[in-house]
């Protein structure tokens, strides 16, 4: 009787999947100044993205979010309304989960002023523009639905209402969105994450990340 050879197995699959350690909690802000321009800021890997980052002990997500962006672009900004957000998830090298909480902000300013060598520069740029900079499909998904909210709070100028926007488009954005993000689930072992972790080159294979 011949000797049974031993099965292959799928290399894929020959690993198993690491657990999540626990989910880190976010906020960040999508500025729009008086202009009607969108704020972002450029990774030192190259990459466009919104300001965001930890929620500090005792902080509110919404303090957390305009503190980031003073923070990470110097720019002075405040929510538009607090009860309106969007979120968005991953999962870091590290097999923390993150999960962002956006806000719509508003600022008076005209330019970024950067002060973290992590993100070495940053402006405002037409709405148009910045959907086709920013890095990560969720993000431009995102940033389309808040320009939608934009509108109809009168932040932006155009259209008060989502009529003219043909519902597969926010279906797909919806979808973008939800394809990004990865579940995660709440586990309280793990180390205390690292400002690092914010950084997109931190994130998830499923962002393609470049290493910084």
């Amino acid at each position: 009787m011949p000797a049974r050879m031993p099965r292959r197995r799928n290399p894929r699959s020959s690993r198993p999947e690491r657990s999540i350690r626990r989910v880190v909690e976010g906020a960040g802000g999508v500025v729009i100044n008086e202009a009607g321009d969108v704020l972002l800021i450029r990774h030192r890997n190259g990459s466009w993205v919104f300001p965001k980052g930890h929620i500090e002990s005792g902080e509110s997500k919404v303090d957390a979010a305009v503190r980031e962006v003073e923070e990470e672009a110097g720019v002075q900004a405040t929510v538009v309304d607090p009860r309106q957000t969007w979120q968005t998830a991953y999962v870091n090298p590290r097999r923390e989960g993150r999960r962002i909480t956006w806000y719509l902000l508003r600022s008076p300013a005209t330019e970024a002023v950067m002060r973290e060598p992590i993100f070495p520069s940053g402006g405002f740029f037409p709405p148009d523009e910045a959907i086709g900079m920013l890095a990560f499909e969720e993000d431009r998904a995102m940033l389309r639905h808040v320009l939608r909210a934009a509108r109809r709070a009168g932040v932006l100028e155009g259209t008060s209402s989502e009529a003219d926007v043909p519902a597969a488009d926010v279906e797909a954005d919806d979808a973008a969105i939800d394809a990004e993000a990865t579940t995660v689930d709440n586990d309280s072992d793990a180390s205390t994450p690292t400002a690092e972790d914010d950084a997109p080159a931190a994130k998830a294979a499923s962002r393609e990340p470049v290493p910084s």
